[in-house]
């Protein structure tokens, strides 16, 4: 795992004269939000050059949670920050250049057309494509996973999971169910509703699989379950003004994630 990715060894405060450390987990050097729905917690990582401090909560279904989305900076001061949207991944791909808000565009069908033909070390394009058929990871199917913790570790049927990449082994892109389950227990039916819930969900839109552009901003709440489908598809959350949906689409498109801690 790269360096500028790794959890800085701990979290201390100042009490009086004193330095101390407060509720910290041993294992993943983060302060755990407590058993009560809504209590929060943090774990801080380096983020490129900077030092990003991820809000973590208790959620209404009892797990632990990201307050905000991967690669923003910050937790949303409102429900249209745009400085809070964070970074926009494809299906299966973890932190490799391809997220960043900025990132280089290439139309072009990877040979092979999964994460075994993506680079483990270098910087590698957000993957467009003309062609339905051209979709980023178009030949996968429902028994692909996104579990590797590092670029290293991924192979032709699994990805490397951000959540993992980053924050640690104990964090792990949600799947499908998991979403159903908080979502539910939120109470979540609008972009109102998801962001006043104590996950603070935005409706941040996608980067478009066609042109890689970021598109339907304010307008499209997506997040990425890490449930597979077939014929190259994933589920994912998609809230509009159509209403709540859980559908598979293909992996081509950037959506925002959010982590949910295994062990809580």
């Amino acid at each position: 795992m790269n360096k500028s990715m790794c959890i800085i060894a701990s979290v201390m405060v100042l009490a009086g004269c004193t330095t101390k450390r407060i509720n910290v987990n041993e294992m993943s050097n983060e302060v755990v939000p407590a058993k009560e729905i809504g209590a929060l917690g943090h774990i801080t990582v380096s983020l490129g050059d900077q030092k990003v401090d991820y809000v973590t909560v208790r959620a209404a279904d009892g797990k632990v949670w990201t307050q905000q989305n991967l690669g923003a900076l910050r937790i949303a001061s409102n429900i249209s920050d745009k400085n809070a949207y964070g970074s926009y991944f494809q299906w299966g791909r973890g932190f490799d250049g391809h997220e960043k808000s900025d990132p280089v565009v290439e139309i072009k069908r990877l040979n092979p057309n999964n994460p075994k033909g993506l680079s483990k070390t270098g910087i590698n394009p957000f993957y467009i494509a003309e062609k339905n058929s051209d979709f980023w990871w178009k030949n996968g199917d429902q028994y692909d996973a996104w579990e590797a913790n590092e670029l290293a570790k991924m192979n032709e049927i699994n990805g490397c999971d951000p959540c993992k990449q980053l924050l640690g082994r104990a964090w792990r892109v949600p799947s499908i169910q998991e979403w159903k389950d908080v979502i539910a227990a939120e109470k979540i039916s609008s972009f109102l509703t998801a962001y006043s819930s104590n996950l603070k969900l935005l409706p941040a839109g996608m980067r478009n699989a066609n042109n890689g552009k970021v598109t339907n901003q304010t307008s499209v709440l997506r997040y990425w379950s890490s449930t597979a489908g077939n014929t190259g598809n994933s589920y994912l959350v998609n809230l509009s003004s159509k209403g709540l949906e859980y559908p598979a689409f293909s992996r081509g498109g950037g959506l925002s994630i959010r982590c949910i801690k295994s062990k809580n």
